[in-house]
């Protein structure tokens, strides 16, 4: 829940296909890499017939969902940073739906010992480890133009944007309209209804 209210859910399931990123022709690489110019991404036109289609996401459930800006900033490709900065260093406008960050999965984490994406003890008391054994970001490589993130297991990988991976959709909702009560923790979780 962000200072505006604004609730960010993520899907705990990944969805059943596993996607490319993107499968274009790629001139820096020579190759069918695909492009990480996630605007024009063939993952965002699967999010998108996602949410359209009424499948994944109930006609009653979007009458709540809220465009927001989401965060697509490119990182260093062995950057293990914490840090929505980074991940927020470049942004789409008005999404209704998206991925999730690199951050996103180590921030959910409550140990101490989680310092860096690409720690194992992200997986300790993260209320998202049941997130897709594999599973795209928004977040691109920096170091060219093909490469994407994705977290596996807890961990930062890269990958080439034409490979098939798990996805994890991302909503957001009006908590002003429908959060309810609770603090966000295990034992006193959110109540949104």
């Amino acid at each position: 829940i962000d200072k505006d209210n604004i609730i960010k859910l993520i899907k705990s399931e990944p969805e059943p296909t596993s996607r490319i990123w993107d499968n274009k022709y790629n001139i820096d690489a020579n190759a069918t890499y695909g492009k990480t110019i996630y605007k024009d991404s063939i993952i965002l036109s699967y999010l998108t017939e996602d949410y359209k289609n009424g499948k994944k996401i109930s006609k009653n459930a979007r009458a709540h969902v809220v465009a927001q800006d989401v965060c697509i900033g490119k990182r260093n490709a062995n950057d293990y940073t914490i840090s929505k900065n980074i991940d927020c260093s470049e942004i789409l406008e008005n999404q209704v739906i998206s991925l999730i960050n690199v951050s996103d999965y180590a921030m959910a984490s409550a140990d101490p010992d989680c310092k860096y994406t690409n720690s194992k003890s992200c997986r300790n008391y993260n209320y998202l480890a049941n997130i897709a054994s594999s599973t795209w970001t928004l977040n691109t490589v920096k170091d060219n133009t093909y490469q994407v993130l994705f977290i596996a297991d807890g961990i930062q990988y890269v990958q080439n944007a034409n490979s098939y991976n798990g996805y994890n959709i991302v909503i957001y909702i009006d908590g002003n309209e429908l959060y309810m009560g609770g603090t966000g923790t295990s034992a006193d979780p959110y109540i949104i209804k």
